[in-house]
């Protein structure tokens, strides 16, 4: 994994996300994502693709800036660059498109927008804080990408890309069904083909001990997904954990822990109307890795 974090204007936010998942991270020999977009940047935003930890996924995320508000993104199962350079490229089972926002409503031309970049091969985890001196701005966590899978996948199945948010701009988006009822800890996957309908993930951690105990231990815990309760555990989120049953003050929103020998910065996600949260708890644990 490689990981950056900094500040930026607002109106060079994805500028500066792009740079820097498509640069060579230190000790590795090649990007870990590349752009493949032929229709360019205007058209389609821009499209990264990884084979993954494997060598032999295709993971595929679109992300382009939508206006001061956030960054629009979407995951594809397979995308194919036009053979014209210039023209729009063919994608195949493209989910729903969404903003990742920083606030409320629009940040000034002016603001800067605070983020924390995570990712690897399989995932892109991007926290971000919008302007401290604007009033609706709030903390928001995305996880996009490639879970930990547990299971062996089919010889030739789509990669299981799958995304998670700590606060929606559109709560259909966590629905359980198209009816759309937002329930907390529901994540979103590729369109199942065919079913012709949006899988869901549900995300669950255990919750049952105080995440600092005695001594000042920390034991964040790990968090699993599942479709639905006859089919068992389908992956393990890698690089995000929950921080669970903490009294106020056992955590700061920002700081930074150590977990054995892994470091973590700890954010505090929106918690007014959770039910918009994908993930299990409002305080997470996102790896640190340099």
């Amino acid at each position: 994994m490689a990981f950056y974090e900094g500040k930026e204007p607002v109106v060079t936010m994805i500028d500066r996300i792009i740079e820097r998942l498509t640069s060579t991270p230190q000790g590795s020999v090649d990007p870990f994502w590349r752009r493949v977009e032929s229709g360019g940047y205007q058209a389609e935003g821009c499209i990264l693709k990884s084979t993954g930890k494997s060598g032999t996924d295709a993971i595929f995320v679109r992300l382009k800036q939508n206006s001061n508000t956030g960054i629009d993104f979407s995951m594809i199962e397979d995308y194919q660059p036009n053979v014209v350079q210039g023209l729009v490229g063919v994608t195949t089972n493209e989910g729903p498109i969404h903003t990742f926002q920083w606030g409320t409503g629009a940040q000034p031309v002016g603001a800067s927008i605070n983020y924390w970049l995570s990712f690897d091969k399989d995932k892109i985890i991007l926290t971000v804080q919008g302007d401290r001196a604007v009033t609706t701005s709030f903390k928001n966590v995305l996880f996009i990408g490639l879970p930990e899978r547990l299971y062996t996948p089919r010889a030739g199945s789509p990669s299981a890309v799958a995304h998670f948010v700590s606060r929606y701009a559109d709560i259909n988006l966590t629905g359980s069904s198209s009816s759309g009822d937002a329930i907390r800890g529901i994540g979103r996957g590729l369109r199942d083909r065919s079913r012709g309908a949006l899988p869901y993930y549900r995300t669950v951690a255990m919750t049952k001990w105080k995440s600092k105990g005695w001594g000042g231990v920390v034991l964040p815990s790990d968090i699993f997904m599942y479709h639905v309760d006859q089919e068992g555990l389908r992956a393990r989120m890698d690089g995000v954990k929950c921080l669970t049953n903490s009294a106020s003050g056992d955590f700061r929103d920002g700081e930074e822990i150590t977990v054995g020998s892994k470091r973590y910065i700890v954010h505090q996600a929106w918690s007014a109307g959770s039910r918009q949260n994908c993930f299990p708890t409002d305080w997470l644990a996102v790896e640190k890795i340099q």
